[in-house]
């Protein structure tokens, strides 16, 4: 099964980041997940939903954006 991408979601992510000042470990910390997660959201992969609604809430990016390519 090919991994569905969103590349609209994942730019997003990373500015957000960029603009808090929020690093990828401090990111994955607070969602209970490793870096190896971030770095790949930030790549264009989809999360499970599950982590779609914690980064909504986390970020601000609503969950809607990552089923946009």
């Amino acid at each position: 099964m090919a991994t569905q991408k969103s590349e609209h979601a994942a730019k997003r992510l990373r500015a957000w980041r960029d603009f808090h000042g929020v690093s990828v470990q401090t990111l994955a910390d607070t969602l209970g997940v490793n870096r190896q997660s971030i770095y790949r959201w930030q790549k264009g992969e989809r999360p499970a939903y599950d982590k779609m609604v914690s980064l909504a809430a986390a970020t601000g990016i609503a969950v809607i954006e990552w089923s946009q390519p």
